[in-house]
């Protein structure tokens, strides 16, 4: 027997069809995919918010996560495995449903699945965000729903390239608190972030959200011309006092932050702009 949650979902993927089909009907110049990754809690939104607001993009969901996909991706990525078909096909309907315009998606955890888009979807661009891993673990313990990976990360598999967990480190992940986990995190997003940018440095573009907030007129020109816009984008409302947000982690929270970061200076932070690399004390190589 059919229950309410597989009526709805049918229902949803019914819509979602009807939508493409219409959407056909005014696809102009080829489109593309335009996926923002990066960890969680790292300016996503707000790159998603800015790409959303050009002439030639939509993320058909008024800057918010699409349901179609994003638990889905997030699941796969969690759990080691690729994207099912049914994603793959979502996307496929959700690029019709854009018509002409380049389809943005800011399902984060696609950062691990990059291969497999590319393999679909050849022309696709991915930003890449980078944010100071501080500020990251602030954001994370503030967030309601973010810890519970952190907490519950037994109940995944290990090793787990999305939460930063290999057999080598997992007995002191064990005794790390949330901004500690939050940093592992982060560290194996930054490693990754380094992978796809040098194995597919056409297609990846890495935006540092310190750079971005403090230059936005140059950082957004640059995406301009990675995404072959012509039109520029409109400046967006750079909150300052996001930067700062850092300050108010405990500082037995900042220790174990800047201890696991110490333990792991030398890996992946010749992708890092100065922005970052200074506020986390090391110096540039």
């Amino acid at each position: 027997m059919v229950n309410r949650g597989q009526l709805r979902s049918l229902y949803s993927l019914c819509k979602l069809e009807f939508q493409a089909l219409a959407g056909m009907k005014s696809r102009g110049a080829e489109s593309k995919m335009i996926f923002v990754v990066g960890t969680g809690r790292s300016g996503t939104h707000f790159m998603d918010s800015i790409i959303n607001s050009h002439p030639r993009a939509t993320d058909l969901n008024d800057g918010k996560e699409n349901p179609q996909v994003f638990g889905k991706v997030t699941l796969a990525a969690i759990n080691n495995g690729p994207l099912s078909p049914r994603t793959i096909r979502n996307y496929r309907l959700l690029k019709r449903v854009a018509g002409g315009l380049d389809l943005v998606d800011q399902s984060h955890p696609n950062l691990w699945h990059v291969e497999q888009l590319l393999d679909n979807f050849p022309n696709a661009k991915f930003v890449a965000m980078i944010r100071c891993p501080y500020s990251v673990a602030y954001s994370t313990l503030k967030h309601k729903a973010v810890p519970g990976w952190l907490k519950n990360y037994k109940d995944y598999p290990v090793p787990n390239q999305f939460l930063g967990i290999n057999h080598e480190n997992i007995n002191e992940y064990a005794h790390y608190g949330l901004a500690g986990k939050s940093t592992i995190r982060w560290l194996a997003h930054v490693k990754r972030i380094c992978e796809i940018k040098k194995r597919y440095n056409d297609s990846v573009f890495v935006m540092n959200y310190e750079d971005l907030c403090v230059n936005p007129k140059n950082k957004l020109e640059e995406l301009r011309v990675f995404l072959g816009y012509e039109e520029n984008f409109e400046a967006p409302k750079v909150n300052l006092e996001s930067l700062e947000k850092k300050n108010h982690l405990l500082d037995e929270d900042k220790n174990e932050i800047g201890r696991i970061l110490e333990m792991h200076s030398d890996e992946c932070f010749d992708l890092l702009s100065d922005g970052v690399v200074k506020a986390l004390n090391f110096k540039t190589m």
